[in-house]
């Protein structure tokens, strides 16, 4: 019985200890990218977007929220590589042209990572 009662306290988290996954998820961003996503999954799926790029640390998309306050930029939650990340993305257009010409104009800094213009349907996969 020792042991049961030794396994079984092992197996319980410490009071006072979040794991990682629940204090990601109840994040200001986190809850905003999870309503990016509901909104998004509301629009036409032949839509399209500007895939910025793919951030497991939420200080990579404050710090671009931060330094292009006036970028229309959303994001939504993924599993990536069994992490909590994010797709960033850079506004919604209603044809690839639009997007195209929207990519030309971005800051030299974000076109250096290339990013990839796709629909919305490619943009929601991964999401959970």
């Amino acid at each position: 019985k020792k042991e049961e009662a030794a396994v079984k306290a092992a197996e319980e988290k410490p009071s006072g200890v979040e794991p990682l996954e629940e204090k990601v998820s109840k994040s200001p961003l986190y809850r905003e990218a999870e309503n990016f996503l509901k909104e998004a999954r509301t629009l036409p799926q032949n839509y399209f977007t500007i895939q910025i790029l793919i951030a497991c640390q939420e200080e990579t998309i404050l710090k671009l929220k931060k330094e292009y306050p006036d970028l229309n930029f959303w994001y939504i939650p993924i599993n990536f590589k069994g992490r909590s990340c994010y797709k960033l993305f850079y506004e919604k257009f209603g044809s690839k042209e639009e997007a195209e010409k929207a990519r030309a104009g971005l800051p030299s800094k974000l076109l250096e990572g290339k990013p990839q213009i796709v629909s919305f349907s490619k943009a929601l996969q991964s999401s959970p």
